[in-house]
């Protein structure tokens, strides 16, 4: 009974949000779904943030979500390692290069203290994203990788850009990570991977840190389906995948694979529905 409640409540809360995001002028779809997500589990903590009456914040939000599309893409196209596609490689550069220029400019608009720690956590998650992603295309190089390393892969690329989306409208303080990487010796990805290992755990100590969990939950279970629609592509670019994993796995029968990731993909949802 008390889960049915909660969830009516969360139904409740995402009409309301929704109504209300409609009301705020030149909100691009990406601002709307993080928006979306974060009053749905904690309307209250989103309204207290100042964030819905901060176009300037707004503005930001929208520029990293814009910026992590091409940064994606760059690692993508470089990662392939195909001297074929030079040209496309060149212009995933150039798009990434834009996207840098338009958060950049964002930034400038914010308070010279925000926009200093704003800047500097999203150069800290691209040089975490490029080590991680560095790491799983070294992994298939030299024909070690498996469906854990893939998980921890995708895990940790998606942990990094929900805290650092987040974080800007409740703060880095509340989303600060229980162990930080010792700044004095080389990172591992076992380092990262204690560093975001709250974002995967189950006992959230505060709202903030709740509503990141939840969505990243949210977003593993969708990832898996993504890989899997995307996997002629991404074999295309050799970028490792949930359905290269699975693949790999079931020895490229596809019902089998598909039912990996179903499997991987429930355990996921129902993660989200516990916390």
């Amino acid at each position: 009974m008390a889960e049915r409640s909660s969830e009516f409540k969360q139904v409740k809360n995402f009409l309301d949000a929704k109504k209300k995001l409609k009301d705020i002028p030149n909100l691009r779809g990406p601002q709307t779904t993080i928006l979306l997500g974060l009053m749905t589990v904690m309307p209250e903590e989103v309204k207290s943030s100042g964030i819905l009456e901060n176009p300037q914040r707004l503005a930001v939000i929208g520029a990293i979500v814009n910026y992590q599309v091409g940064l994606n893409d760059r690692l993508d196209f470089e990662g392939a390692k195909r001297k074929d596609i030079s040209d496309l490689t060149q212009e995933a550069q150039n798009r990434e290069v834009s996207a840098r220029a338009e958060l950049d400019a964002t930034l400038i608009n914010l308070p010279e203290p925000e926009s200093k720690h704003v800047k500097e956590s999203i150069n800290l998650a691209v040089e975490e994203i490029e080590f991680i992603e560095k790491w799983i295309r070294e992994k298939r190089d030299n024909n070690t990788i498996d469906f854990s390393s893939i998980d921890t892969y995708r895990n940790l690329v998606n942990a990094i850009i929900n805290v650092t989306t987040t974080s800007i409208i409740f703060g880095r303080e509340k989303l600060s990570p229980e162990k930080q990487p010792n700044d004095n010796k080389k990172t591992t990805i076992e380092d990262l991977a204690d560093k975001y290992a709250w974002v995967m755990g189950n006992n959230p100590p505060n709202n903030a840190k709740r509503a990141v969990m939840i969505m990243h939950n949210i977003a593993m279970a969708a990832q898996i389906v993504d890989d899997w629609h995307g996997r002629n592509i991404d074999e295309l670019l050799n970028i490792p995948s949930y359905a290269s994993g699975a693949l790999k796995m079931a020895e490229n029968d596809k019902l089998a694979a598909k039912a990996i990731l179903k499997r991987k993909r429930d355990d996921y949802k129902a993660k989200a529905r516990a916390l």
